[in-house]
């Protein structure tokens, strides 16, 4: 299996990953042709304990700094300051992901009720989109729900506006008065949900 990773030169790791079930497979047996059983035990309770160093100490500061926790440390905070409803402005990026996905992430770390008119028009041209493996994030569309009528009440909401942009921020209502702003980036995707908290004044 990695001669033929490298043979085909497979760089990219969505097609590398479905490789590893097959890879762990071929050890299994492997430790299954070994006689003595302590052998066995111990070569397992290494792969075990090689996993776990490996989570700890590579993927558990990975994920401390992804873009994506974001999202979730701006819904913990819109929880704990008691808000019940948040207006979403998800404004176009450099990524030629559709920033509106972001919205039901949002949605999962929060208790407010989130209002979000789907209005985005791609930045980018249509066969760029139609060429990209991100192009279902365009087709996607935010369920219905989202689009409440009525909106959010001044001095009663928030608004949460992604990526961090002065011409944005210069869209959002008048007299917004920003409360906090989550811009964690680990330096690798394009896409960084940023977020920034708006009180409605």
């Amino acid at each position: 299996l990695v001669l033929l990773v490298l043979v085909m030169r497979i760089e990219r790791s969505r097609y590398i990953v479905p490789l590893l079930p097959m890879l762990a497979i071929t050890a299994a047996y492997g430790l299954n042709a070994l006689g003595l059983v302590r052998i066995k035990r111990l070569l397992a309770l290494m792969a075990v304990l090689g996993s776990i160093v490996i989570a700890y100490s590579a993927f558990m500061p990975y994920l401390r700094t992804n873009n994506l926790v974001n999202l979730m440390h701006a819904g913990s905070y819109l929880d704990e300051a008691g808000v019940d409803a948040v207006r979403v402005h998800a404004f176009p990026q450099k990524s030629i992901i559709n920033p509106a996905v972001s919205v039901p992430l949002l949605d999962l770390y929060t208790s407010a009720d989130i209002v979000y008119d789907y209005n985005l028009r791609p930045t980018f041209d249509r066969e760029r989109i139609e060429r990209s493996p991100f192009r279902f994030t365009w087709t996607y569309q935010n369920p219905a729900y989202y689009a409440k009528v009525g909106g959010v009440e001044p001095g009663h909401a928030a608004v949460v506006s992604f990526w961090r942009n002065e011409t944005n921020i210069r869209r959002l209502p008048r007299g917004s008065r920003l409360l906090m702003r989550y811009d964690i980036s680990e330096g690798i995707f394009r896409f960084k949900p940023y977020v920034s908290i708006f009180e409605v004044l």
